[in-house]
This record gives structure tokens, sequence and C-alpha cells, in this order.
């Protein structure tokens, strides 16, 4: 790396994965291994699947999980199937991005 490098993890951080769909302490272990990836990597950012009906719980639990430790501040969703709109989890039909937060309000 030059330090000058810059990347964003791939689907969807530490392995290829829908890690909404995850037990909670998988969830917990997962956003661990992401945020050392993203620390090894120097970037804050990562690409994110989720089934196209999974959304509004990855939005709603597993996401916020980022925001304590404030390593991961980008995340890029992709549906699976990418052809389906992102209507689910809070987007609005002509929204192109979503702050997210902690559970208290924090992030």
């Amino acid at each position: 790396l030059t330090g000058n490098d810059y990347f964003v993890l791939p689907p969807s951080g530490d392995l290829y994965s829908y890690p909404g769909e995850m037990p909670s302490d998988m969830q917990a272990s997962f956003v661990t291994n992401t945020e050392l990836d993203c620390t090894l990597l120097n970037t804050s950012a990562t690409v994110h699947w989720e089934w196209f009906g999974t959304w509004t719980r990855a939005i709603d639990n597993f996401l916020p999980q980022y925001a304590p430790n404030n390593i991961v501040r980008g995340i890029f969703p992709v549906n699976v199937p990418f052809l389906f709109p992102m209507l689910q989890g809070h987007w609005g039909v002509d929204e192109y991005y979503h702050i997210l937060t902690s559970e208290d309000g924090s992030g």
C-alpha cells in the first residue's frame, strides 16, 4: 500500500454473505472482523448485500452495529437481485442515501 490508495470492501464486508440474515452473535463477530479489515486496508466503506425483502431488518438491527466504533462510515447497498428497487428499509423512492445511527441515536 502506498498510503494514497483507497479501498471499499466487497459485499458484504468481511465475507461474501448476507450478514443481516445471521444470528446476532455471528453479526457481532462479523462487524468486528469487517472493522479489522477496514483498519488493515485503510478504508471506511463497504458494499453491502441484502435480499430485496430483508433491508428493513438489516437497517434496523444489523447496520447500526457499525456506528459505535466509527470505523465503517460508508455503506453502499446492493439489492439482491440487483434489478429490484430499494423501496424497503426506510428508503424512499427518491432517496439515494440514508444516514444510519446507533440505538442511542449517536453515529
